[in-house]
Parts: structure tokens; sequence; C-alpha cells
């Protein structure tokens, strides 16, 4: 069961005892920070996994360089191939500084792109270059996993069942505790040793949570993924 992240920002300042408006020690948009940040955490580690992207991107004759991930949470893992008239082209990854130097030394060439390198924009925008450049109008195949968007406001959905929203908020206490100066935790009357007591908590919950959707995958089912 999914929770918004005004619910969840709650119960943390209840395990602060970071409940007083008027003196908070760390405000509403710091609290959601650093839920967002366990939320991709925890998305990559205990639901991750790979969902195939047919048409990352459509080829254009003369253009080498694509988007392939259209938002900063979607990570690109590997361009699976090349479609052209519905034949399938493996491509090979190589790295992106193996690439620049490849097309400085060689001519340019146009063709039926065999090789690929993968890189990051400032945006934060996945980018694939090819070589040779194509001369036709193809499509680009991937393996992708998007994370959480960020937690923008309390009515920013927590995408995760039961078990994964307490580990969010079990997580972002034991952060936003360990972060806290001495003068911060006598303000909240907070020991220093909670920090860690709800780490070790969390990943209890983590491990139930594995647990779950491990028996949905041993069943012959498929784990929803709802933050996709």
């Amino acid at each position: 069961m999914s929770s918004t992240a005004g619910d969840a920002i709650k119960n943390i300042r209840a395990l602060l005892n970071d409940q007083v408006g008027s003196r908070y020690v760390r405000t509403n948009e710091q609290v959601r920070n650093v839920m967002s940040n366990q939320m991709q955490l925890i998305a990559s580690d205990t639901y991750g996994g790979l969902t195939k992207q047919a048409t990352a991107c459509t080829l254009v004759a003369g253009t080498d360089t694509y988007t392939v991930a259209p938002s900063a949470t979607r990570i690109i893992y590997s361009v699976v191939a090349l479609i052209r008239n519905s034949d399938l082209y493996p491509l090979r990854k190589i790295p992106f500084d193996a690439m620049l130097e490849f097309k400085r030394n060689t001519a340019a060439a146009t063709g039926k792109p065999d090789r690929y390198a993968i890189y990051e924009d400032d945006s934060q925008l996945v980018k694939v270059v090819l070589y040779p450049t194509p001369s036709a109008t193809d499509t680009l195949d991937a393996w992708y996993m998007d994370l959480p968007d960020p937690l923008t406001s309390d009515s920013s959905v927590i995408p995760f069942g039961t078990f994964g929203v307490k580990a969010v908020e079990l997580l972002a206490a034991a952060e936003i505790a360990a972060g806290m100066t001495e003068e911060d935790l006598a303000a909240c009357k907070l020991s220093a040793a909670a920090a860690p007591k709800w780490q070790a908590d969390g990943q209890r919950f983590l491990a139930l949570e594995r647990e779950r959707t491990a028996r949905i995958a041993q069943s012959g089912g498929s784990v929803v993924r709802r933050y996709y």
C-alpha cells in the first residue's frame, strides 16, 4: 500500500520528536529530499530489474547522437539492438572516451551503425553516440530501469508497499538523526543511539520486502514496479 510524503513526514517527525512547526530542526523540504534519496536507493536495490524499451529512439540519416532516456530518473544500461525493416542487428558497446578517440582517428563514415557509447549530458539525460553515423531511418531498443520521481510536495506518493514505505521512513529518520549536531539532538531530546537503531530496523523492513517480492517471483508472477 503506497503512502504520501505528508504522511511519511509526520511519522518521521514523530520518531525525531521534531514536531513543533515554529522550531523545526529540519524543514519539510529537507525531510522530503532525504526520503527521495532513500527511495531511489531502495528502488534500485529491492525492486531492481531491467525493462525492455522498444524504440528507445528513432534514428535519422546524418545524425550520430540521440537521447535514449527521457528523464533524469531513467537509467539506461544498454542498447539492445538496431532494428531495420524488422531485422535485428546487435551493436557493440564501447567506452565513451574510446568512441571519441575512434571518431577522432577514423575517417567520417555513414552506414549501418555497429557500435555505440553512452554518456550523460548536463541535464542528466542519457545520450547514445553511434558509429558509423546512420545513413537511414532505423530504431534502437534498450534495457532500462526507472527510479522513483523525487518527492516535491506533501501529496507526492511513495510508490512502495507497506514494508517499503516503513523502510523509507526509518532510513530517512536514521540519516537525519545521524547528521544532527549535539544542539539539534538536545533540542529534540533525542539520543545519538537512535540513528543506528532506526538504520537496523529499516534494513529489517527491506528484508521483509525482498522476501515478499521473491515469493511473487517464485510463484511465476512478476513484481509490479509501481514507480515506473
